[in-house]
């Protein structure tokens, strides 16, 4: 039998499709019954039912999110009422007050997990374009990126949105480097970004490391201009809305490794066309 011990680390909750969402909601609802069950019956606070709903509680929140999600860490030790914590020879009044105060903290909790399953059922159950909008808007883009293809992109003009970013990015690329003289966009990713004489650097250059890393987002950069940019300069083919999606967030990535890079000391001469080779 596998060990219900969680492993270390953060706390990560169970990627939950729409009929796992609804079979968690139908196995918390089960949970709520049994506790109204105890009070409409008045089952006593030392009886074996208490025990075992609230081991079912427990039992099913560890089912439905996981050993590791937070939702379990939360309350894996979770009791209606913890006999060890009331004083020995205590009034039975103080029994009943902690019972009925477990009663109502139960069905809380209970009634919390469900109430988040309905709005993830809420969500799984949207229109596809709504959640990949919905998507869109959460992500941190570059303002520079944002501006340039944000409404297109809520507009669903996917193809002219992924082609406005991509121009936006050559642009940065541009005015931070000084080199509006060369009108070859691959030229310029290839002048700008050369792990030998480079004009904008994204480390110290001081070892092979350093130089290997330069080179890998050169040809990112250089990707960027003719995978993503020259296609919809020749050719009217559309994207679609996740794709479209998933460019603008790599171009917007990017983006900010432009505004993170710095001026290398040596600045390459306007007639310095390096090779990718370089």
């Amino acid at each position: 039998m596998p060990s219900l011990t969680p492993e270390p680390g953060f706390p990560k909750s169970r990627e939950l499709n729409l009929t796992d969402v609804e079979l968690g909601i139908k196995k918390l609802e089960k949970r709520l019954e049994e506790i109204s069950r105890l009070k409409n019956e008045r089952v006593p606070h030392d009886s074996q039912q208490v025990t075992n709903c609230s081991n079912n509680i427990v039992n099913t929140i560890r089912e439905v999110f996981g050993v590791k999600s937070s939702e379990y860490l939360d309350n894996q030790w979770f009791k209606i009422i913890h006999h060890n914590n009331i004083p020995p020879f205590a009034d039975i009044s103080e029994f009943e007050t902690k019972y009925a105060t477990g009663l109502i903290q139960a069905t809380d909790l209970v009634q919390g997990l469900i109430a988040w399953l309905c709005e993830k059922k809420e969500f799984l159950n949207q229109d596809p374009t709504k959640k990949i909008q919905a998507t869109f808007d959460s992500l941190d883009l570059h303002s520079r990126i944002a501006e340039a293809c944000g409404d297109l992109f809520r507009d669903g003009h996917y193809r002219n949105a992924v082609q406005d970013g991509s121009i936006a990015l050559i642009h940065m690329v541009k005015e931070k480097s000084h080199r509006n003289d060369i009108t070859s966009e691959t030229t310029l990713m290839e002048t700008v970004f050369s792990p030998k004489s480079p004009i904008l650097k994204f480390n110290d250059l001081q070892d092979e490391t350093d130089k290997s890393e330069q080179l890998g987002f050169m040809f990112l950069f250089k990707g960027a201009t003719l995978g993503i940019r020259n296609p919809r300069s020749h050719a009217l083919n559309p994207d679609s809305q996740q794709d479209a999606l998933e460019f603008i967030a790599f171009l917007s990535l990017l983006a900010k490794l432009v505004e993170k890079s710095t001026l290398a000391k040596k600045v390459s001469s306007p007639t310095d066309t390096p090779s990718a080779n370089t």
